[in-house]
């Protein structure tokens, strides 16, 4: 044992020793002390990240499962949005499953799932006016759009984790009723107020009615004032302010007190040395274009109008006349005859009149040489419109945007000699008289492409002026007969004469103010003229505003007409068993379209979208379906067959239902037919009224029949349940003549019987009573009846008074407003579109009568009724329909009390294609509430699952403004 210690101690002496030591023998204690450390380090470093990544590995699981549940609350969101737009009310919510279907829990409401709280919060999408999105609030709120944001909490070792995900969702895979047109609108129900095609956007608006169809100067009295002015100078130029007229005459000027009109008085009179071709006064001063060579311009202080004094003068070239000026803020632009001077001969003026007493020119530069005469002016914007005597361009439009360097921007050359008198602007369009007689209506919307609309022959003399006011324009003229031109101008595409007049001498200048027309006339005895409108009762004096001649010796029986394809068409049954179609866009010149021969007798007809339903003595064909989608191709397309030897006789529509009435031998005389394909016309149910069926009309639920039977002439049936026909009612009318034809309209039935001589106004409110509320005794046969409103239009055969015009305002007292007389014809029947009435008569020259009432007002422009109402045609969506959003397209103009347009809408369910039952009005918090925003509307959940709607439109007007609807959405699901 010694021995081998010694022996190890030995060996541990050397370094090289020691290695050998350690390969062959193991560590050092040092060594192994050290290797012992540096392994736990190691192992706790393994432990430590081992431990951290598991936590890791929890916590990342954690944050995917946040993620999914925000994302499946975003996909959540989608799923009820693309349903149920307008349950999306909330600003915070939280979800649920119900059924496989996702719900919200309601405002302010949140959702659990295990260690997870769900938010789900909404923000409105605002817009600019170039309709992109930007931060709210914006221009306006885009309520087809909501931003969703889905919020996920939890708890991580005592600190509240998030993840959200947003999103933005729409309405674009909606679908959209949309009306926007004049037949879209022509099928509800107006209630002073109207439909056209020049209102609004152009394509069919829906506004307050005239104070009657159309205003004024029908008529003007046989009374006049012709005031004699000293000197035999005709007048020349007329302004009219504030009761004081200015009146340019052959060199010279004069004011005159016209506040009472029958007793004019001249307040001073001053000699301006030449003629005064235009008149403008502003601000207290008079500025006169003049022949004068040195003063083409004349400024004339008015301040006090019975001691004139000439502030100033403006000498544009001593070789021109001043023709027209105009003025517009501080400045004045003059026109002149053509200037001959050589070099630059300018012949419009801008002029700086900020100093009335010192009037130059606007800049060096203001000035355009056009080389010929301006005969008008009117200035549009940056833009004036120039009428000239230039063969090549009659109109010419110049860029004064830049007074230094005005620009030719363009000209219009009219056919002929037809040089331009005179200008009037009203919006988009001017007005110009010509000196060939004819008066043009241009569209100036864009001023670097002018056109002319229409073009309306007046006379074969000279046009003076044309000055419109309102729906009219009052035009002097050189006409041997009629110096005076009443132009209706409401329709720029189809102006039409009001009235004329004679002055006795040429009318150089017409002006309208107050309620009376001023002339400025060569009459030496009556230089000023003053002329007023009759202000008698509505249709007391009427207007033929033109006739239809059918070819062949014919009655005209029925006449229906409405807008198609933004042309005026009437519809025309006549006694040779044929329809005709016309283009009425024009009264005067009515062009036939089309004709259809059914082959048999047309009792009655009624159109609806592209087809038009005839009711034909064909025993083959009682219905027959004509397509009219082309007016001047229209084809059959079905029909439809009724049991036994039957006559069709009457018919009538509700959405895809047609009421078809015959005279029958057999035991049905009334058809129901589904016609949602018209060339497959299928039997719904049909019922036994007992007698021949003459008339029909409805209001959905209840069918009124004019009827054969002496005991019950009107018989009223309960049509909600089209599988189950009752009747409900009838009244039984004195004397034993057949109903001829009725008439339905808000609670009231007006019959006719033929020879009975009366129209019956039937009070049906309670459709199991009905009861009389009067007669009217028209002195003769009626054969039909047609009511707008609180008029009631009679067709009879009573001599000179074929037409009657009845005022059933109080239905216990109608009363005669109007009468026309077609000439010794019996008239059949009526329709009233659009201000004229189209009267079907037994002349068989002129089949056709269409009249417009005369003398409504004495205003000259347009009035219009304080309120109205519109109520559209019902509309079938879908079964299980969920209503989204409300909005409108509307004009709302600057009025003394507020001019506004409110929105209500309804729902029905459906019954054997029709509606049922119909809500109350909703509007935006509820029953009998409103909606007035017309940007849009989240509409209640309260309506959904009822597939048909309706809405009901009300305006308010101050009597010379309206308010206009262009255009009604409704988005659903």
């Amino acid at each position: 044992m010694k021995k081998e210690l010694s022996i190890i101690k030995k060996k541990c002496k050397s370094g090289d020793d020691e290695i050998q030591v350690r390969n062959n023998s193991g560590f050092s204690i040092v060594e192994v002390i050290v290797g012992i450390s540096v392994f736990a380090m190691i192992s706790l470093s393994l432990i430590s990240a081992f431990i951290f990544g598991q936590d890791s590995i929890i916590y990342s699981g954690k944050r995917a499962r946040a993620t999914f549940l925000a994302q499946e609350g975003i996909n959540a969101v989608k799923s009820i949005s693309g349903k149920y737009w307008n349950v999306l009310d909330f600003d915070q919510t939280g979800l649920e499953a119900n059924s496989n279907q996702w719900t919200f829990l309601g405002e302010g409401t949140t959702e659990t799932i295990g260690d997870y709280q769900r938010i789900v919060s909404f923000q409105e999408v605002c817009r600019d006016t170039t309709d992109l999105i930007v931060d709210c609030p914006g221009d306006y709120v885009d309520l087809h759009m909501k931003k969703v944001t889905v919020s996920i909490t939890w708890q991580e070792r005592g600190i509240e984790q998030l993840v959200e995900r947003s999103a933005l969702i729409s309405t674009w895979d909606s679908s959209e009723w949309k009306e926007d047109t004049v037949d879209d609108f022509s099928d509800g129900i107006f209630s002073d107020t109207v439909v056209s095609s020049y209102t609004g956007d152009g394509n069919g608006a829906v506004s307050l009615a005239s104070t009657g169809f159309l205003p004024g100067w029908e008529c003007i009295i046989p009374t006049y004032t012709s005031y004699d002015l000293p000197t035999n100078n005709d007048s020349f130029a007329l302004e009219i302010l504030s009761g004081i007229a200015y009146i340019g005459q052959e060199g010279l000027f004069r004011t005159v007190d016209v506040s009472n009109i029958s007793a004019p008085v001249i307040l001073d009179t001053i000699d301006v040395g030449d003629r005064i071709n235009n008149i403008v006064v502003s601000n207290g001063y008079a500025y006169l274009a003049s022949d004068a060579n040195s003063s083409e311009l004349i400024v004339v202080n008015v301040n006090n109008p019975s001691n004139l004094s000439i502030a100033s003068m403006y000498d544009a070239d001593s070789q021109v006349d001043g023709l027209d000026v105009i003025v517009s803020g501080n400045r004045a632009y003059l026109g002149t005859s053509i200037n001959t001077s050589g070099g630059v001969s300018p012949e419009f003026y801008i002029l700086d009149i900020t100093n009335p007493n010192s009037v130059t020119l606007a800049n060096p530069n203001s000035y355009f040489d056009m080389n010929g005469s301006w005969s008008a002016i009117a200035l549009v914007g940056d833009y004036v419109l120039v009428g000239s005597d230039i063969s090549s361009s009659e109109l010419m439009v110049l860029d004064i945007s830049d007074e230094s360097n005005i620009i030719l921007a363009g000209t219009l050359d009219l056919p002929g000699n037809q040089n331009v008198t005179d200008l009037s602007v009203k919006g988009n369009i001017a007005y110009a008289s010509l000196l060939s007689g004819n008066l043009l209506s241009i569209n100036v919307s864009d001023l670097n492409n002018i056109s002319v609309i229409q073009t309306l022959s007046l006379s074969g003399a000279s046009l003076n002026n044309v000055y419109v006011t309102g729906e009219l324009a009052f035009i002097g003229s050189n006409d041997g007969t009629s110096q005076l031109f009443i132009i209706d101008v409401s329709n720029p595409y189809g102006m039409s004469i009001r009235n004329t007049f004679s002055a006795g001498s040429v009318v150089h200048y017409a002006h309208f103010f107050g309620s009376n027309v001023f002339l400025a006339t060569g009459n030496n005895a009556g230089e000023l003229m003053i002329l007023s409108a009759t202000t008698s009762s509505s249709w007391t004096c009427v207007n033929t505003v033109g006739t239809i001649d059918i070819s062949g010796n014919l009655d005209a029986q029925k006449v229906y007409v409405r807008n198609f394809g933004g042309v005026d068409v009437a519809y025309i049954a006549a006694s040779d068993n044929q329809m005709y179609l016309y283009n009425v866009t024009n009264p005067a010149s009515p062009v036939l379209l089309d004709t259809f021969n059914p082959g048999a007798t047309i009792y009655d007809f009624v159109i609806s979208e592209n087809y038009m339903y005839l009711a034909t003595a064909s025993n083959t064909k009682e219905l027959i379906v004509v397509d009219v989608s082309d007016s001047s191709n229209i084809s059959e397309v079905g029909s439809y067959d009724s049991a036994g030897n039957t006559d069709g006789s009457a018919v009538w529509i509700n959405g895809i239902n047609l009421f078809l009435g015959t005279k029958s031998s057999s035991s049905t005389e009334l058809y129901v037919l589904n016609i949602s394909d018209p060339a497959s016309v299928l039997l719904v149910s049909g019922f036994e009224v007992g007698s021949d069926i003459n008339s029909i009309d409805g209001d959905g639920n209840y069918l009124y029949l004019g009827t054969s039977n002496n005991s019950k002439e009107l018989t009223i049936l309960n049509v909600q349940n089209l599988l189950s026909i009752s009747e409900v009612g009838s009244l039984d009318i004195a004397s034993n003549n057949d109903t001829v034809d009725i008439d339905f309209d808000f609670g009231y039935v007006y019959l006719v019987n033929g020879n009975g001589n009366v129209m019956s106004i039937i009070n049906v409110n309670n459709p199991s009573a009905p009861n009389l509320s009067s007669t009217y005794s028209a002195g003769g046969s009626t054969y039909g009846v047609f009511v707008a409103g609180d008029e009631v239009h009679l067709s009879t055969a009573v001599a000179a008074r074929q037409h009657q015009i009845i005022d059933v305002s109080n239905k216990s007292i109608p009363v005669l407003l109007g009468e026309y007389s077609t000439e010794g014809n019996t008239s059949f029947g009526s329709y009233l579109y659009n201000g004229t009435v189209y009267i079907a008569n037994a002349n068989n020259a002129r089949e056709i009568y269409m009249i417009q009432q005369k003398n409504v007002s004495s205003s000259g422009g347009s009035g219009y009724v304080l309120s109205g109402s519109y109520i559209s045609s019902p509309f079938y969506t879908i079964d299980g329909v969920s209503y989204q959003i409300l909005e409108w397209d509307e004009a709302i103009p600057v009025c003394s009390t507020p001019c506004t347009i409110q929105v209500q809408i309804r729902v029905a369910d459906d019954v054997a294609g029709s509606p049922g039952t119909w809500s109350s009005w909703y509007g935006v918090t509820g029953v009998d509430t409103y909606f007035d925003l017309s940007s849009g509307n989240l509409l209640s959940v309260d309506l959904n699952n009822y597939p048909w709607v309706q809405y009901q439109v009300s305006f308010s007007g101050d009597g010379i403004e309206t308010p206009v609807l262009s255009e009604m959405r409704i988005s659903y699901y």
